[in-house]
């Protein structure tokens, strides 16, 4: 039976729609699919009308021009170009006068009724106004006699004027059930491999080991699981390292996007005890996450701020809002001062999942921003792809900030809470010292700095100096200013406007900010004005 995807293309055949753009990993698989899904519908069809045309499919690149697939198609080619040698199945003449897309779309007019033309890696020449305007004047001649134009891309975005008359259709990368068919063909076929070179063969994996391949795989287009499978097999088993590796290349394949594959853990995390709760709660619960997927400093990046107004972050802070909201994705906010463990608490979150390790990205939006028009729209319409296929539906989205700048639009969509990390107090301030003079080797019995209003990131990169210099941590003070001092007025107004309307991470309900009143001089470091010292509490 046809899948979602292809009965929606022979929908659209059956009432000769013109023109189709087809969002997919791997056009070749899917004009393969759907020239086998189209030539067992005629089969199925001439069984009672024997007299019904084979269907005629037709492939253009821009190396090798025009392509009949099979015999009569082939020769339909042919029989567009009177003056060329119908002696050869592919004449050079053909290649030579069609490889120019503007060109071949000239040609394109003499398509025989009712065949299928594919245009392949489309969103690298859509965006030229030549190419638009080729592929807009083929509409109305193709409707009339059931031709259809299928226009083949990782990820394309139409410009303006074609907006209205092309069909676009996504093409979803293999799901759970492909995948597992995939990864069982390739343990027969390395088998039988194995048996005719008289070598051992495969012993059965266990069914957790199964089910582990098929979630790292996820994310992978069809031809990319059968060979991350096949590369990674042996008679001792899978090499599960290799399929992380083979499926971070392939996500890192997308501008901006980055898989961490760090060893965090809640426990050297100190600080963060209700908001940790909180997320093993979700994660032990029903429909638990199968990705994390952060957005660091988004009040930055991620377009949602309220002060962002170019086009290019409307649309992509458009796109996300509307993403969440269709596919009901999860968010979360995450607001407090830089260092206060915002980001290392989503990198732990992805090692703490039941079952094991669970895929983390870290996403720079304005890393998918391109200077091509309709670039930047592609490559996050791209990754929302991957984020869908990869978490099998079950993604968490957070963003972290160190200034709330987000729309109420935005907000609205992260209803898992609006989440505040605030400077860690004297015992959870202890807690870390602990964790990092453990880490780095050091002796824990020596003089400590006066700590009062660091983070977390700053008592690790005390620890990290003194094990590096062979200092002591009082000494490694003076390379330490913390951020409480560098940029005290801000955290102090952060720290005031998050009272009572965010969730503490470190305690149960909201965030008081009275309950943590510190001073944040550093008389050590930085002289008060002699007007007074405005971060005083």
């Amino acid at each position: 039976m046809p899948s979602e995807f292809l009965e929606q293309l022979l929908d659209a055949k059956r009432v000769s729609t013109p023109i189709v753009a087809i969002n997919t990993q791997d056009p070749l698989e899917t004009m393969d699919s759907i020239i086998q899904c189209f030539l067992g519908k005629w089969k199925e069809l001439a069984t009672k009308n024997p007299k019904l045309p084979q269907p005629l499919f037709i492939k253009w690149d821009i190396v090798t021009g025009l392509v009949g697939i099979g015999k009569d198609s082939a020769a339909a080619v042919v029989g567009m170009f009177p003056n060329v040698d119908t002696a050869k199945p592919i004449p050079p003449q053909i290649a030579k006068l069609t490889t120019n897309p503007v060109d071949m779309l000239k040609v394109a007019l003499r398509v025989p009724p009712g065949a299928m033309l594919f245009m392949l890696n489309m969103h690298r020449l859509i965006d030229d106004l030549t190419v638009a305007q080729g592929v807009w004047n083929l509409r109305d001649e193709f409707k009339k006699d059931g031709r259809m134009l299928i226009l083949d891309a990782p990820m394309i975005k139409l410009p303006m004027q074609l907006d209205h008359d092309v069909l676009i259709l996504d093409e979803p990368l293999p799901d759970r059930e492909s995948r597992a068919k995939i990864i069982r063909e390739e343990i027969g076929y390395f088998n039988e491999g194995q048996k005719k070179a008289g070598a051992e063969a495969l012993k059965e994996p266990e069914a957790a080991i199964i089910e582990r391949v098929i979630d790292i795989t996820g994310g992978l287009s069809a031809f990319a699981v059968d060979q991350a499978t096949a590369m990674n097999l042996s008679p001792a088993g899978f090499n599960i390292g290799g399929l992380w590796k083979r499926k971070c290349q392939f996500i890192e394949n997308t501008p901006g996007v980055k898989v961490w594959n760090g060893g965090e853990r809640f426990a050297d995390l100190k600080g963060q005890d209700n908001i940790q709760r909180f997320e093993l709660g979700l994660m032990n619960g029903k429909e638990s996450f199968r990705c994390v997927v952060i957005f660091d400093e988004a009040e930055k990046t991620a377009g949602a701020g309220a002060g962002d107004t170019s086009q290019v972050s409307q649309e992509m802070h458009g796109a996300m809002l509307a993403e969440m909201q269709d596919r009901d994705y999860p968010g979360m906010i995450f607001l407090g001062p830089g260092g206060s463990g915002k980001t290392v608490n989503l990198k732990a979150l992805g090692n703490e999942a039941p079952g094991g390790k669970i895929i983390v990205l870290i996403v720079n939006i304005a890393g998918m921003k391109s200077s091509l028009v309709g670039s930047s729209m592609a490559n996050l319409l791209q990754f929302f792809r991957i984020v869908e296929a990869v978490s099998d539906g079950r993604p968490l989205f957070a963003f972290t900030a160190n200034t709330f700048d987000f729309s109420p639009e935005f907000q609205r969509r992260c209803y898992l809470g609006k989440w505040f990390f605030d400077l860690p107090g004297k015992d959870e301030r202890e807690d870390i010292w602990k964790v990092y003079l453990k880490k780095f080797k050091l002796d824990a019995k020596q003089p400590r700095p006066d700590d009062n209003g660091w983070t977390g990131a700053e008592i690790r990169a005390c620890s990290l100096l003194s094990y590096r210099l062979g200092k002591s941590l009082v000494e490694c003070q003076d390379f330490i200013v913390p951020i409480a001092v560098s940029a005290g007025e801000k955290i102090l107004k952060l720290r005031s406007d998050a009272h009572g309307k965010f969730i503490s991470a470190a305690k149960p309900g909201a965030y008081k900010y009275e309950e943590l009143s510190i001073s944040l001089r550093s008389a050590r470091q930085i002289e008060p004005p002699s007007r007074g010292n405005a971060l005083d509490n």
